[in-house]
């Protein structure tokens, strides 16, 4: 999903007369640093708000929540939410406990241990039963579940199937981003635009 940022004529109604003095040569590099520093500051906020719904760790929605900035060519400023559902291991909170639970067949005094698994996945958290961290061979985080966090579908070792988190897209939809964005833009890049053009004929 994208968020579109862009100067509206309600944002230059008060600026018409000093953007024509200067000219449009000026006033599109005014607008575009206008744009950047609005749109900064509704990213942040943007990613403020997925956080902490979405229960993921900052660096991982840093990394998918990705800008476009407005230039003089394009007064756009623009924010995208890339990638699909996080691996429920990107998580918030993840944390693992052993607890004894009956074995199927018997042996051993009729009892196992198994993991107990829980997680923040979208801001609450929540304990998965039949849960368990792959390790891989010997202990080793290597192949391409190790480290994942699977379920098994049955009494039985198999199947298993991996368990997922949030995916940004779909949650700057869920979360409204483009209202969030809005209203920064509402109460920031008038004054913004202000902040530039006084920068630009020093007053």
């Amino acid at each position: 999903m994208s968020v579109k940022i862009t100067v509206a004529d309600r944002h230059l109604a008060d600026f018409q007369t000093a953007l024509q003095a200067i000219g449009e040569g000026k006033a599109r590099p005014v607008m575009a640093r206008a744009l950047n520093r609005t749109g900064d500051m509704a990213n942040t906020r943007v990613k403020r708000v997925l956080s902490t719904g979405m229960g993921v760790k900052n660096l991982n929605i840093h990394k998918a929540v990705v800008t476009k900035k407005a230039n003089k060519d394009s007064l756009i400023y623009e924010i995208t939410g890339t990638g699909r559902h996080f691996s429920l291991i990107d998580s918030k909170g993840v944390k693992v406990a052993t607890r004894l639970v009956p074995r199927a067949d018997g042996r051993f005094g009729g009892v196992t241990r198994a993991q107990i698994v829980s997680a923040g996945a979208w801001g609450v958290n929540e304990t998965y039963e039949g849960a368990f961290i792959a390790r891989g061979q010997a202990g080793l985080t290597k192949g391409a579940g190790a480290g994942h966090i699977f379920a098994r579908t049955s009494d039985a070792r198999h199947p298993i199937r991996k368990l997922w988190g949030p995916a940004i897209p779909r949650e700057m939809v869920r979360k409204r981003t483009e209202t969030i964005v809005e209203d920064m833009v509402d109460s920031v890049l008038t004054k913004r635009l202000e902040h530039e053009l006084g920068r630009m004929l020093k007053v």
